[in-house]
């Protein structure tokens, strides 16, 4: 328990920094918008293609379905025949990031959990690459809000609410272990569904982007995206 403390203060800290580094009132974010948007997009799609939707068919005999549940879903907030404003295109899509982020930082605890009942140098490499991780992706998160959200105090407390459920998952799942199968089915389901739904932003979003942009370069970004994300895959690994 003492431990699940210790690391819940570090995410507190990792959400209290990405929200420092970003600032949404920033001019350069302004400006540059787009382009922000197309590569933190293509980032968080290749991030989904390569990290999520593997584990999720690993996990769970039926997480292709629910990756095409989490990508159809979303379809549901769209009505037909009603002219969307773009107040409310934005706050549709950062409910949809939300629902996606809090899924998958649920898993992350999870995850975070059997480095602790490890107890071992391994479970400590586990608990270290994943706090790793919630930083790199709270600032790649901090950067998709930050067009979204226009106060510092606000960003702190989504990207505080998405590490929520990083703790929320490690308390929930310590006391799942003990029923592997019940355990692994629940996670495959959660992974899979956070898949399709990042699936469906990101795609919805760089397609939406790339029409409305006034770059020359629009379409050229998403790769630079991509380029990014496996530059970091690769150094991590």
């Amino acid at each position: 328990m003492m431990l699940i403390l210790l690391i819940s203060s570090g995410l507190v800290v990792i959400s209290f920094i990405a929200a420092m580094v970003v600032n949404p009132h920033s001019s350069w974010i302004t400006n540059n918008y787009s382009k922000i948007a197309l590569v933190t997009m293509s980032v968080l799609l290749a991030f989904t293609v390569v990290e999520l939707v593997p584990i999720a068919v690993e996990y769970s005999h039926n997480g292709l379905i629910f990756i095409v549940l989490g990508i159809l879903v979303p379809l549901l907030f769209h009505h037909g025949g009603q002219e969307h404003t773009n107040e409310r295109k934005v706050h549709l899509s950062l409910k949809l990031l939300m629902i996606g982020a809090c899924l998958h930082s649920f898993i992350d605890g999870t995850i975070m959990i059997t480095g602790i009942l490890a107890g071992t140098s391994l479970g400590l490499l586990v608990i270290l690459s994943m706090l790793l991780h919630k930083f790199t992706e709270m600032i790649m998160f901090s950067l998709i809000l930050a067009s979204r959200i226009k106060r510092k105090i606000n960003l702190f407390l989504y990207l505080l609410g998405i590490n929520f459920f990083t703790v929320l998952g490690m308390v929930i799942a310590s006391f799942l272990v003990t029923s592997p199968e019940i355990f692994s089915e629940l996670t495959g389901i959660a992974i899979s569904l956070s898949s399709g739904i990042f699936i469906h932003m990101s795609l919805t979003t760089l397609s939406t982007e790339i029409s409305r942009s006034r770059l020359k370069s629009a379409n050229i970004y998403p790769f630079v995206g991509c380029a990014i994300y496996f530059g970091l895959h690769v150094f991590m690994h």
